[in-house]
């Protein structure tokens, strides 16, 4: 850029477009700096006018017609979550797994949500944590005879329930004698 081409550039007053960019949208700074109405005009900006009030023409809707939202689905079935894909929840069968023929299976029940089913998991996991807490408290207070006794029925035990169940009843039987 020449020097005289920059001399003018500084020398234009403040709020002006500078040459060669009267066809680009201003900067928001510029626009707040215009001032009243008269000044708009000599701007070069458009005045933005109101919508004309009254009757529209026939067939012209004043908002477009947007897609309508998905709506949120509580809870996915189980191939979609595998697939790790949308589902639209429709029940008995979602959208996906009649056109895939798939098997359409929820794991919750029908008004169930997925905050009542954490909460159900939540419970399960502290039952759980009481029995393990338990085993581990007859492992460390009997005889080591007694223990091992233990290791094996929890061994032998086709779930955690069970061992202790048997545990406890042993347990009965023993301070009864």
């Amino acid at each position: 850029m020449s020097v005289a081409a920059r001399s003018r550039q500084k020398q234009s007053p403040p709020g002006a477009i500078p040459a060669g960019r009267h066809n680009q949208v201003p900067p928001l700074g510029i626009l707040a700096r215009v001032g009243p109405p008269d000044a708009l005009a000599s701007s070069g900006l458009r005045p933005l006018l109101p919508a004309a009030a009254g009757p529209r023409a026939p067939g012209i809707n004043p908002t477009p017609l947007l897609p309508r939202k998905r709506s949120a689905v509580l809870v996915a079935c189980s191939a979609c979550q595998k697939a790790r894909t949308k589902c639209t929840g429709d029940r008995p069968a979602c959208s996906r797994c009649q056109s895939r023929d798939l098997a359409c299976v929820y794991n919750l029940q029908e008004r169930a949500d997925r905050r009542s089913a954490n909460l159900e998991h939540a419970i399960r996991i502290a039952d759980e944590n009481t029995q393990l807490h338990e085993l581990l408290s007859y492992l460390r207070t009997r005889t080591w005879t007694e223990a091992v006794e233990i290791l094996r029925r929890i061994r032998e035990a086709p779930n955690l329930g069970e061992a202790i169940q048997f545990i406890r009843d042993a347990d009965l039987i023993l301070q009864q004698r």
